[in-house]
């Protein structure tokens, strides 16, 4: 009998991306409900995941959380780290189960539990050396002041640990990538850092800016959970849970000082604010621009991730934190409404690529494309041509993939009237078309063309990734050619001859044609 799981926070952030990868996994041999608040809710939900049953409710349904706890085999509680209503209803619900057969739960904490000594002294901005860990000092941890964020909830669920409740609790620090859910994709500390730099028109920080925090990337962190639910369905495996099950998901830590600074520098450079100067605001201000955003950007946060990467084999592999920032910056300038939509363009009748591609299409030979390869037969937008084979037995492509489509799996034209690609193109021997990684922004060059050959399998897998991301869903057929990776070049005024480099053949002039041509048949004869 398949297992019954019971998510809650299924359109959050966190959530959303966990119960991304659990569907992934398990969509064929799970029983998966999840709580929605409302008939929208749902329907986010649905579209995405049909097979789905959904339960509607809130945090504050007692009764209906109590109900669902009591019929599933785990819950995955990804709502809320403060709710005390719902921690007591779902492990109520639990303690109903046989010992045979207990329930599992796995609740979701967070780091800003480790800032209650800052939070005692009222000193912010400045660094500590204290750093807790989930392993040889699990015991510090789940004993730490009752006065901590989110320690009441931590204990309720410690508490119940019993014959008939398997409790254990993810601690995540700063998150940070797009999510994958069907609802909320955002995450909030560095967001809100980067909404707040954009407000201001400068950098701002805490203090001295040297406040320590670890990191985890969104997808990461839905690895930890999928495990344990894994754990939990196999009886426990070889997961703790009760007062040992604590597991913080760390990849590294960051100097909120720091990140003001590249956050400040990506803002600048993208030219949403005219410098990239870091000030340091009163924290009655940064309060203003920011609830609780003193303790976000100067309360330490200092831990490292010991027992899921002993006891569940986590290897995180997303990219860092600050690799991020920029792609985070430009999200935040889009949902601000600084970045024009290149749609709202096209309508006005701007051709957004010509600001930086100098030619909408770019050649490619025809004897470079591997076999079976088909480019895209979808026609140009109005009043521009594809042309079929040129006289030097070319043919034409999209120049860019859509960053609409690209990143948010969305874009108002179809591919046949958007001016940019709804795929990824590329070949054995060229490299694949650059991809516009923010609306109005040049596009980066190309991967190399076997990473991008043929086009990835599994789209729905890639979302939110990105596109140089070496952790997307790829089929390779000639591992070696990724030894020397195809460049191309996308600055505006450049010949196609300057602009196509690698392997690609040099284009030739026809009197250059010509002679090879006589060349040939002088051989010939």
């Amino acid at each position: 009998m398949a297992p019954n799981i019971f998510v809650t926070g299924a359109t959050g952030y966190i959530g959303g991306d966990a119960l991304y990868e659990l569907m992934k996994r398990h969509s064929s041999d799970y029983q998966v409900a999840a709580l929605v608040r409302d008939s929208d809710k749902g329907a986010q939900v649905a579209s995405q995941y049909p097979n789905i049953r959904l339960v509607y409710g809130d945090l504050d349904s007692a009764e209906t959380l109590h109900k669902e706890a009591k019929k599933a085999d785990v819950v995955l509680h990804c709502a809320s780290a403060d709710h005390v209503v719902a921690a007591e209803a779902l492990t109520s619900g639990l303690a109903a189960h046989a010992p045979e057969s207990p329930g599992y739960i796995i609740h979701t904490s967070g780091t800003g539990i480790l800032m209650f000594a800052d939070m005692e002294r009222q000193i912010f901005g400045e660094s500590s050396s204290k750093i807790f860990d989930d392993w040889e000092g699990v015991g510090e941890v789940t004993s730490i002041p009752d006065f901590a964020p989110h320690r009441d909830v931590d204990k309720i669920i410690l508490a119940a640990s019993s014959a008939n409740v398997k409790p254990a609790i993810v601690c995540p620090p700063t998150i940070y990538g797009p999510g994958r859910g069907p609802g909320n994709q955002r995450s909030i500390q560095v967001p809100e850092l980067s909404r707040c730099t954009l407000q201001k028109g400068h950098g701002i920080q805490v203090g001295a800016g040297k406040t320590f925090w670890t990191n985890v990337h969104v997808n990461d962190l839905s690895h930890v959970f999928v495990a344990l639910v894994e754990a939990a369905v196999a009886g426990g495996g070889k997961a703790s849970w009760g007062n040992e099950g604590y597991y913080f998901t760390e990849n590294g830590e960051h100097v909120w000082g720091d990140i003001a600074r590249l956050v400040a520098g990506a803002a600048h450079k993208q030219g949403f604010i005219a410098s990239s100067e870091v000030k340091i605001l009163p924290n009655e201000e940064i309060e203003g621009l920011c609830k609780a955003g003193t303790l976000l950007w100067g309360a330490n946060s200092r831990c490292r991730a010991v027992r899921a990467r002993n006891l569940l084999g986590w290897s995180p592999k997303g990219i860092s934190l600050e690799r991020d920032i920029a792609d985070t910056v430009a999200a935040e300038a889009n949902l601000r409404g600084l970045v024009q939509h290149h749609a709202a363009k096209v309508a006005g009748g701007e051709n957004p690529m010509e600001s930086y591609t100098g030619n909408v299409y770019r050649q490619v030979p025809d004897h470079n494309v591997s076999p079976g390869f088909r480019f895209p037969q979808k026609s140009p937008p109005q009043g521009e041509s594809v042309a079929g084979a040129s006289p030097l037995g070319r043919r034409k492509m999209k120049h860019l993939t859509c960053w609409y489509w690209h990143d948010k799996g969305d874009c108002v034209y179809p591919e046949d009237r958007c001016l940019y690609t709804h795929s990824y193109v590329g070949t054995q021997r060229i490299a694949d078309a650059p991809v516009q990684k923010q609306p109005g922004m040049p596009a980066v060059a190309g991967r190399n063309a076997l990473q991008a050959y043929p086009v990835y399998s599994d789209w729905t897998a890639n979302r939110g990734l990105s596109a140089h991301d070496p952790r997307r869903s790829m089929h390779v057929t000639s591992p070696e050619t990724l030894q020397d990776p195809i460049q191309v070049k996308t600055e505006p005024d450049l010949p196609e001859e300057e602009a196509t480099q690698g392997t690609l053949p040099a284009r030739q002039s026809p009197r250059e044609a010509d002679e090879q041509e006589r060349e040939k048949a002088n051989k010939r004869e």
